[in-house]
C-alpha cells in the first residue's frame, strides 16, 4: 500500500512540476527579455543610446563607426567579435524573410565564401515577430560564426548582428542574445 502511495505522490508531483513548466514556458518572449536584463546586471552591460534605439553591450566594449551601419560596437581585444545594426527600407513586396533568403541565397553563390545555416527559428521580442539565424561562413581571411536577428518595423527590416569566430562563437551566445532581446526602440 505505501508503494501505491508514493507512486500517486511521485504522479502527482510530476503532473504538478509539468504544469508549471509549461506555465513559465508560456511566454518565453518576457523570459528572454528578463535574462538579457539579468545578464547585463551581471556583467554591468553599458547603454547604447542613439538613432532612436537602445541596447545593452559589454561595458568594455567600443562604438566604432562603420559608415553602412547604424551601430557598431566592438570587443578592443578581438576584431572579429562584434554587434552592429543595419537597416532596409522595405518595397512594398519585399518581407523581412524574403530580405533573408535573398542575402542567403547571394552570399552562397559567392565562390570566395561558404556558408552554413546552423540554426534558423522564428521568434517574437518585444511583440515584433523576428527570424534569427546562426550561420557559419569561411571567407579567404577565416572562419566566422554569426547570429542575425531580423525584424520589421514601419516598413523597414532591421538586422541585429553579433560576429565571433566559432571557437568562440559559444561563450559570446550569451553576450549576443543580451544585446538581442535589449534591443528598444526610444
Amino acid at each position: 500500500m505505501k508503494k501505491y502511495i508514493l507512486l500517486i505522490f511521485l504522479l502527482v508531483l510530476a503532473v504538478s512540476v509539468s504544469g508549471c513548466t509549461n506555465f513559465l514556458n508560456q511566454n518565453p518572449d518576457q523570459q528572454r527579455i528578463a535574462d538579457a536584463e539579468t545578464y547585463a546586471k551581471d556583467i554591468n552591460a553599458s547603454t547604447y543610446n542613439g538613432n532612436g534605439f537602445s541596447f545593452f553591450y559589454p561595458n568594455n566594449w567600443q562604438n566604432y563607426t562603420e559608415p553602412d551601419w547604424l551601430a557598431t560596437i566592438e570587443d578592443p581585444n578581438d576584431t572579429s567579435t562584434y554587434i552592429y545594426v543595419d537597416n532596409h527600407k522595405l518595397q512594398s513586396n519585399e518581407t523581412v524573410k524574403g530580405l533573408l533568403e535573398k542575402a542567403i541565397t547571394e552570399i552562397s553563390a559567392d565562390k570566395n565564401r561558404n556558408i552554413t545555416i546552423v540554426s534558423w527559428e522564428n521568434l517574437t521580442v518585444n511583440n515584433n515577430p523576428y527570424e534569427i539565424v546562426v550561420v557559419q561562413e569561411e571567407t579567404v581571411e577565416g572562419q566566422l560564426q554569426y547570429m542575425q536577428a531580423w525584424f520589421e518595423r514601419n516598413g523597414t527590416a532591421y538586422l541585429l548582428g553579433g560576429v565571433t569566430t566559432p571557437e568562440k562563437f559559444p561563450s559570446m551566445n550569451e553576450t549576443f542574445n543580451m544585446f538581442i532581446y535589449s534591443f528598444k526602440f526610444e
